[in-house]
């Protein structure tokens, strides 16, 4: 399989802020633009209608094409699906250990 260019750059900027990282600039992203928006609104006109009413309206080019390739090296480097499911693991096995645990004590 091999990789578009925008999808080597975008792999490759996620590998290299690590995907933690990734995101939360994404996150740090969306919060300057949702501030913004909510800046914009606060300071129309009362009864003004906004024109562009997402979060994408509010963000600079530069932006968009970093939002972009965040977004697209995180869905390259990290399986949803596989991550959902050892977080369920890891809930049952605490359950199971908390479950033994009050066993136990009211055994003894």
């Amino acid at each position: 399989m091999s990789l578009l260019t925008n999808e080597h750059l975008a792999l490759g900027r996620v590998k290299r802020m690590g995907v933690e990282a990734a995101r939360v600039r994404l996150d740090r992203l969306c919060a300057d633009a949702e501030a913004r928006m909510q800046q914009a609104l606060e300071n129309a006109p009362i009864g003004a209608v906004p024109s562009g009413y997402t979060l994408l309206n509010y963000m600079s080019d530069a932006e968009l094409v970093l939002r972009h390739e965040l977004i697209l090296g995180l869905s390259l480097c990290t399986d949803e699906q596989q991550e959902a499911s050892r977080r369920v693991s890891a809930r049952l096995m605490a359950r199971r250990q908390q479950r033994q645990s009050l066993r136990s004590r009211r055994q003894a």
